[in-house]
C-alpha cells in the first residue's frame, strides 16, 4: 500500500538555511532597492562633476537588485514560501513567515535593518568596481 505524501513529508518542517537566506533576501531586497533609488535621486540633482558617473553606478547597482529580487520572488512562488510585513511599530518591524503550515514570526530592529541594507548596497557597489 502506497504511503500519502503527508506522512513522507513533514509539512511543518523549518525552513532550511537555504531557504532562510531566500526568506531573507526578499525581505532586505526592496530595502535596499528603495534606498539606492532614492540616493540616485538625490545624486542626480547635485552639480559634480563626476555626478554622471555616480548616477550611472547607480543604475547599474538598480539593475543588479531587479535581477536579485526577480529570482528571489520566483523562488519564493514556486517554494510557496509567503511573507508578510506584519507590524512597524517604533524601532522595530515584524514579519509573519508561512512556509507549508510552519508559521514564524521575524522581528528586526531599524537599526539591524539599517546595517545589513549598507552591507547589502557595499557588496553590489564592489561587484561592479572590482569586475574583472
Amino acid at each position: 500500500m502506497a504511503m500519502k505524501l503527508s506522512e513522507i513529508f513533514d509539512r511543518t518542517a523549518a525552513p532550511s538555511r537555504e531557504e532562510l537566506r531566500l526568506i531573507y533576501d526578499y525581505i532586505i531586497l526592496p530595502l535596499v532597492l528603495k534606498v539606492v533609488k532614492h540616493n540616485q535621486r538625490e545624486l542626480d540633482k547635485k552639480a559634480r562633476s563626476l555626478r554622471s558617473v555616480f548616477v550611472r553606478a547607480a543604475d547599474l547597482i538598480i539593475a543588479k537588485i531587479d535581477t536579485d529580487l526577480t529570482i528571489s520572488r520566483r523562488k519564493m512562488l514556486n517554494q510557496n514560501i509567503v511573507v508578510n510585513e506584519i507590524n512597524s511599530v517604533h524601532n522595530y518591524v515584524t514579519y509573519q513567515i508561512n512556509y507549508h503550515g510552519y508559521e514564524e514570526r521575524l522581528t528586526f530592529s531599524r537599526e539591524y535593518l539599517l546595517t545589513e541594507i549598507n552591507t547589502s548596497i557595499s557588496t553590489y557597489t564592489s561587484e561592479i568596481f572590482l569586475k574583472k
